[in-house]
This record gives structure tokens, C-alpha cells and sequence, in this order.
């Protein structure tokens, strides 16, 4: 009984592990700084936003014809403009390069099909963010000392999918993330409340095998 129940065990996984739909993605996108700054030596604001790269593994694990949970491994590069303008000194700008390794905890929901091998997707959840790389591109001591660790934006997004083949899917899509945590740990300028939260609106484009 236990060797039919573990080999019951064994082709059930094997069949799962088929259905799991692996692929690459890559995201050219902006992002975006919601600056927070109560300070009482200096006006902190955003200064414009940045273009920067996204690009990794996804992985799709089907939970019924119409739904699937989506995860992966990207990486994902982040741009921090500052403009801080003392109250005694002329204004300076800074620019930070914030490093993350993404993983995706989402649900995303097909449509039947829309025209022959063409679907419509959307998908919703977290990415959990592991900060690896921060750097000051600018001249100047560091306006914010240390960055968070984690950071976890909301996503939406939605796009196509065409089949290609028997096992062959294209994709291309929109995605938004939304921060919720405040990047910041420490700054070097005096202040009663200051916050980093990072928006990004990303062009996907990618296959799935």
C-alpha cells in the first residue's frame, strides 16, 4: 500500500512539474520617486524619473484552466533622484542606483481565447525585493546614508499572450508597481519625517516554454 501510494506520489509530481511554464522576461521601465520631507534644515523633493532595466526567470504554475500562481527570480535596478535645497546653501542634486533580486508572488487570470492562439492576461500580488547594490552617482557626501533591505511593491499588470507553438508562448504587457515601504533607513541631514517609495511602470516582453 505505501509503494502504490508513494508511486500515486511520484507520477502526480511528475505531472505538475510538466505543466509548469518557465520562460524569460525583460522590462524596460520608468521609475518613479514618492518623496516624503518634513525637515528642519533643508526641502528634500523628487527630481525627475528614471529609465532603468528589469530582466529575469519567471515561472507560471497552473491552478486550473483560467488561473495560474506566477513567481520567478529578476533582477531589477532602481533610480533615486533628490533635489535638496538647504536653507542656507544653494540647491544639489543626487542620484542613486538601488539593486534588487525579485521574487513574484502573484495570481494571474487568462481569458478564453479572444481570436485563434491569442489571450488576454491579468495579473496581481507582491514582489518581494532583496536590496544587493546601492551607489551614490552623484558628487558629495550622501544625502541618505543606508538603504532598507526589503522592499515589497503592490503589482498590476495586464497584457496578450500569443501561441507560437504546441508549447511556444509570446507575451507582451503593461506592469505597474506601487512601493510600500520606505527605501530610507538613515539620512544625513537633519529631519522630523523623511520617506523613499518607489513607483515603476514597466513595458514586459517575453516567452514562455
Amino acid at each position: 500500500m505505501k509503494k502504490i501510494l508513494y508511486l500515486f506520489l511520484v507520477i502526480f509530481s511528475i505531472q505538475a512539474y510538466g505543466q509548469v511554464k518557465l520562460g524569460v522576461k525583460v522590462s524596460p521601465s520608468f521609475v518613479m520617486n514618492r518623496i516624503k520631507s518634513d525637515s528642519d534644515s533643508a526641502n528634500v523633493s523628487n527630481d525627475g524619473t528614471g529609465f532603468r532595466p528589469s530582466f529575469g526567470l519567471i515561472a507560471e504554475i497552473p491552478l486550473s484552466s483560467n488561473y495560474a500562481f506566477g513567481t520567478g527570480v529578476t533582477y531589477i535596478s532602481k533610480i533615486i533622484k533628490l533635489k535638496i535645497d538647504p536653507l542656507n546653501s544653494p540647491p544639489v542634486s543626487q542620484k542613486y542606483i538601488v539593486q534588487y533580486v525579485q521574487i513574484p508572488i502573484t495570481i494571474k487570470l487568462f481569458t478564453n481565447e479572444i481570436s485563434i492562439d491569442k489571450k488576454l492576461y491579468f495579473q496581481t500580488g507582491f514582489n518581494a525585493e532583496i536590496q544587493v547594490y546601492n551607489e551614490n552617482k552623484s558628487e558629495g557626501e550622501d544625502a541618505i546614508a543606508k538603504f532598507a533591505v526589503f522592499d515589497l511593491p503592490l503589482v498590476f499588470s495586464g497584457g496578450a499572450e500569443l501561441n507560437l507553438g504546441v508549447q511556444t508562448i509570446l507575451f507582451f504587457g503593461i506592469t505597474y508597481q506601487r512601493g510600500l515601504i520606505n527605501v530610507s533607513n538613515k539620512e544625513n541631514f537633519a529631519n522630523k519625517s523623511f520617506s523613499v517609495k518607489n513607483d515603476l511602470l514597466g513595458f514586459d516582453i517575453g516567452i514562455k516554454f
